[in-house]
């Protein structure tokens, strides 16, 4: 009430008004997720959750459930982390760590495998954003690497749809790829065979007969 021209005895009551605060969401870049105005010593409402590619949300680095000033609260995160596992031909395990996000793996001394000479690895593992398994590649260690007697001739090579094994009839063909998985499988071959390959993959191919393997390009 007023009190410059008194006329009666007055009891004069203060007034207020509440103060107000800017409370700002920000991500862990500093964009803006949410700006609101709060009362004095109320609660500020987070937004949703963020999100951030390989990081996982763990909360906000201040409190905002009691406003007494103006706050700028910020998205906490934690890095994913991903299990490597790195495996010889066989599935044999040659190495296994935790890698960061983003990071890269450490690989294992490079195997070895008899008859064969190691010649890297089947993914990459430079910057890793999910588990991974990495497999050892090999190639025959000669073009032809042969045991036992028999002997059979494949011809062309490279080959693109197809190829002739010459010289092995009544054996069982096999083809396996570069990683020793069978792929093809003849039983009882004629003594000229011609082997269909138009569904294979590009890539080095192992044909073997008996004890004898050949080396085969598939283009």
């Amino acid at each position: 009430i007023a009190f410059y021209n008194v006329t009666t005895a007055l009891t004069v009551t203060a007034q207020y008004t509440i103060n107000t605060y800017s409370v700002r969401f920000e991500d862990w870049d500093g964009s803006e997720l949410k700006t609101e105005s709060v009362n004095h010593g109320s609660s500020a409402t987070a937004p949703a959750d963020p999100t951030r590619v390989g990081y996982t949300f763990t909360g906000w680095d201040i409190a905002f459930d009691n406003v007494t000033t103006a706050l700028t609260v910020t998205a906490q995160y934690t890095i994913n982390t991903y299990s490597v596992r790195f495996e010889d031909w066989d599935g044999s395990e040659l190495k296994t760590e935790t890698v960061n996000h983003g990071s890269s793996a450490t690989a294992p001394a490079n195997p070895t495998r008899v008859g064969y000479t190691f010649t890297g690895w089947d993914v990459a593992f430079d910057n890793v954003t999910t588990a991974l398994t990495v497999t050892a590649q090999y190639d025959i260690a000669n073009n032809v690497f042969e045991e036992g007697s028999r002997h059979f001739a494949i011809y062309p090579n490279p080959a693109t749809t197809y190829f002739t094994v010459d010289g092995a009839g009544g054996n069982t063909l096999s083809i396996f790829n570069r990683a020793g998985i069978l792929v093809k499988q003849i039983t009882n071959i004629h003594e000229l065979q011609r082997v269909d390959v138009d569904g294979l993959p590009t890539g080095i191919y192992m044909v073997k007969v008996g004890l004898v393997v050949r080396r085969v390009v598939i283009h």
